[in-house]
């Protein structure tokens, strides 16, 4: 139903939303669709790596996103579904007992070092575990060493 709600004119999308008592989050997605349509259209292109991609994706949910690929199939589309397909199933090579391991201290700078990890893997910088303990030690020295 929601896809059909969205060839609608997006004043008109909650109200039939409402009308057919579909649920809340339904409701609320229809409702702010066309902004975010209008977001991703505006900044997507601009983005020159997956990782950039990735951040921004990654603020919606897997419904709205879908919606937004079945309006805009191409290029647009394609670059959701590239998300969903491959991108967003990337892991990081490492993770917070490794970083232990290597000797950082556990805080809030695990945070930090897994999203840069993920974005350097996501854009092709990192493709291991050693490639991963080398970008680390070359950008985020453990202290003290």
């Amino acid at each position: 139903l929601e896809v059909l709600i969205t060839q609608l004119e997006p004043d008109f999308r909650r109200q039939v939303a409402e009308n057919l008592q579909l649920p809340i989050d339904s409701i609320e997605r229809l409702t702010h669709l066309a902004q975010i349509e209008a977001n991703l259209i505006n900044t997507l292109p601009a983005c020159e790596h997956p990782s950039e991609i990735c951040q921004r994706l990654s603020q919606h949910d897997l419904s709205t996103l879908l919606l937004v690929s079945v309006r805009n199939p191409r290029p647009l589309g394609q670059i959701i579904w590239q998300y969903l397909t491959t991108w967003s199933k990337v892991k990081s090579p490492l993770n917070g007992n490794d970083f232990k391991a290597l000797g950082y201290k556990p805080g809030p700078q695990f945070r930090i070092l897994l999203e840069t990890l993920m974005a350097a893997t996501l854009d092709g910088k990192i493709r291991n575990r050693f490639e991963a303990e080398a970008f680390l030690a070359a950008h985020y020295p453990v202290p003290g060493e």
